[in-house]
């Protein structure tokens, strides 16, 4: 099929500030309306009125517009301007043309000026000029080509339309259609396969033109390294000043780098080592087009590899408010697709491991596998359940196949697969010890296959579902958020700076503290943050105690029912009972502060008791501090177990004070009531009975024994052996 070539014209356009851009507009008489891209809109910043209308292409395809504007258009060849009113759509149509087209073997007339000088090169559409505007911009002069197409005189200049010559192949056979895109479009993408599919594919037109460019215009110096060209969709010359902006931003980034001069020698050393491996010159003078990169770190000072990262930043609109990013193609999407390659290598290489050991009459003691790619290892060391469809059916393959096996990190440069996957010369092949030999580390007898050098963030994975947390409890608004936070020690500091601000606050100057934080300050945020805590586990129970109200009710937990639970002086649930008599303990001893336990069900036994595990299991060093991600299965099971004690040790000890009895404060038995005593070495119908004629209530109030008259004396006893024989309510003398 040949190639078609649509009529394109340049034309100046005008914002709400009268500042003037140049768009590239498509001119169709087959389209009733004018149309303008939205992203072309929101940069003019125009009014619209809301117009909701149908629109129907080719092949009875529907759209919907919800806006209409009106803009003013000029000619860039003579002084012709008009206004166009135009529907607001996402997009118009992709870009034109498809594919590059030889501007020589055109043989166009030197005296024809054209309406888009760059017609030949695909370029995206702003701007669709439908019948309503189109033939009042046409002349009566038209010309036919020898190549093909015709010229067109046109207000907007010469307009070039029509068919190639055969001298230009159609790769993949694609028309260029103005059609709609529909819900057909979003039907097709949510059926597609999960599988890595062609990349004709799966790439828009965007992509398709910037990998044509990549493919063309990149070459391969003597040394081996690749030379590639920015892949401008549109020319360098639609920039505007940026200097001023970069130099403020630099000033800025020099005045935080003078406060910390620890970041400041990072930086420095980063700028230092960018200059020496060639990557930047250092210029004396300039010219036209030109941008300048700003550019700042992101400090991570818990990284243990890459603390500085320098970000450079194209983003950075200039004053013709555009960027270097706004001129670019946008490329495939990498991030998705190359470690999904690299999940497939890993899976394709343990089914090759499982058809070689099926095939061999030995077994292998211990089985190693190897990959560079970070990413891999952080999702095969992820629970399955976490990761997306295609990541997770992956992984359960790989751990299936693999079974105990370990996975470990190799860095790219000692990766023999890499020297194919990136190219290398025969002649340099020939010598390369890593490719016949395999890297040097494996050949060492004192190499520690223990040792784990991958140190990828779990929490950066791409492919990990979102996670949905529900909580039936009642939260109020607090002012600490405990999950931000998975230090304590942090998490009281933070708390004390947080008070210590406040209080400075209210408080005159010569009385607001400053210097490191006292014990005082530390002991009043451990107890705000026990408030909060309390607040949000037992938040009915909390309530109730401070308006000084009976613990009962639908929302008191059955847990706290069992406790004599009070407020202390800084209003904190304490846990009272019978160790307030206790003369040997103090007072966090007798009444220790209710926190919410966990709901664990871990069986404990006997060795638990004694050192912490069974006694049968070997002594392992401390891995509560080590990330998970870091660890192998077995040492993940392992400080899962470590994680269990501490809890145990930490919290269970506080459900052995918990009252099985008495949940329910009754009240004391009055005077003179009538009661049954209980006996435990006579019958029930031989106990005595007898009349209350003192009680003796305990510190806390309550009467635990009761001085009895009976027929043959005066007796003590305590009150769970007496027995009221009627509702002190009801009875009469």
């Amino acid at each position: 099929m040949q190639q078609v070539l649509l009529c394109t014209a340049l034309v100046d356009i005008v914002d709400n500030k009268n500042r003037c851009f140049t768009i590239r507009a498509l001119l169709d008489n087959g389209s009733q309306h004018s149309f303008i891209s939205s992203e072309l809109f929101k940069r003019l910043n125009i009014k619209s009125i809301q117009s909701t209308i149908r629109i129907s292409g080719v092949g009875q395809s529907l759209t919907q517009s919800n806006e209409r504007c009106e803009i003013n258009i000029r000619s860039k060849t003579c002084d012709y301007s008009t206004r166009v009113q135009c529907m607001v759509l996402p997009c118009i149509t992709s870009i034109i043309p498809s594919k590059p087209v030889d501007y020589k073997l055109l043989r166009i007339p030197d005296n024809i000026h054209l309406a888009d000088p760059s017609f030949n090169e695909p370029s995206v559409i702003d701007l669709l000029i439908g019948a309503d505007v189109f033939w009042d911009m046409l002349y009566e002069s038209r010309i036919r080509l020898p190549s093909g197409p015709f010229l067109q005189n046109s207000k907007l200049g010469w307009l070039i339309s029509g068919p190639v010559g055969s001298d230009y192949p159609r790769k993949n056979n694609q028309i260029q259609c103005n059609l709609t895109q529909t819900i057909d479009s979003n039907l097709k993408r949510f059926w597609e396969l999960e599988e890595i599919t062609s990349r004709n594919e799966i790439h828009t037109e965007d992509e398709h033109a910037c990998e044509y460019l990549y493919e063309t215009t990149t070459k391969r110096d003597i040394d081996g390294r690749f030379l590639v060209r920015i892949p401008l969709r549109k020319s360098a010359d639609h920039l505007g000043e940026s200097y001023s902006f970069a130099k403020s931003r630099f000033l800025s980034l020099e005045r935080k780098l003078h406060r910390l001069p620890f970041y400041k020698k990072l930086y420095c050393d980063f700028i230092r080592e960018y200059i020496e491996l060639g990557h930047m010159t250092r210029v004396n003078e300039y010219n036209k087009p030109y941008y300048f990169l700003p550019h700042h770190g992101v400090l991570r000072e818990h990284s243990t590899t890459t603390k500085l990262r320098v970000v450079f930043d194209a983003s950075a609109v200039t004053t013709s408010n555009l960027s270097l990013n706004d001129i670019q193609y946008v490329g495939p999407p990498l991030q998705n697709d190359i470690p999904r390659l690299e999940l497939c290598g890993a899976l394709l290489g343990a089914r090759l491991y499982t058809k070689i050991t099926s095939s061999m009459r030995f077994q292998f003691n211990k089985v190693y596998f190897w990959t560079d790619s970070t990413i891999v290892m952080g999702w095969i060391r992820m629970s399955p359940h976490l990761l997306k469809t295609f990541v997770q059916h992956r992984v359960t393959e790989i751990n299936e196949l693999t079974g105990d096996s370990i996975w470990l990190h190799v860095n790219s440069k000692d990766n023999p697969a890499d020297l194919v996957s990136r190219g290398v010369y025969l002649d340099m092949l020939i010598d390369c010890t890593l490719w016949w030999r395999g890297p040097l580390f494996l050949q060492d007898r004192q190499f520690d296959f223990k040792i784990d050098h991958s140190t990828y963030d779990s929490v950066l994975l791409p492919e990990v579902k979102n996670q949905i947390i529900c909580a039936s409890s009642s939260i109020s608004n607090s002012l600490i958020d405990f999950l931000r936070f998975s230090s304590l020690k942090r998490l009281k500091r933070s708390s004390a700076y947080v008070i210590r601000f406040i209080t400075n606050a209210r408080s005159s100057k010569s009385l607001r503290k400053t210097g490191s934080l006292s014990v005082n300050e530390l002991d009043a945020a451990t107890n705000m943050l026990v408030r909060f805590a309390q607040s949000e586990s037992f938040a009915n129970e909390y309530d109730n105690l401070l308006k000084q109200l009976p613990i009962k009710g639908k929302g008191v937990s059955n847990k706290v029912s069992g406790l004599n639970i009070f407020l202390d002086k800084n209003d904190i649930i304490r846990i009272g009972g019978r160790l307030t008599n206790s003369h040997y303990f103090d007072y966090n001893k007798k009444h220790p502060i209710l926190l919410s336990d966990p709901n664990d069900f871990l069986p404990l036994t006997p060795s638990h008791f004694l050192i912490g595990r069974l006694l049968t299991a070997p002594p392992c060093k401390d891995l509560t501090s080590t990330p998970t991600h870091r660890l192998i299965r077995y040492d993940r099971i392992e400080q899962m177990r470590q994680h269990f004690w501490q809890r145990w040790s930490k919290e269970y000890v506080a459900e052995l004070q918990t009252r099985t009895k008495w949940k329910l404060h009754q009240p004391d038995i009055r005077l003179n009531t009538l009661v049954l005593i209980k006996e435990e070495n006579l019958p029930p119908l031989k106990w005595r009975l007898g009349r209350i004629t003192r009680t003796f209530p305990g510190k806390d109030g309550i009467c635990r024994v009761a001085e009895i008259l009976t027929a043959t004396g005066i007796i003590h006893r305590a009150t769970s052996k007496i027995c009221p024989l009627l509702p002190q309510g009801t009875e009469t003398n």
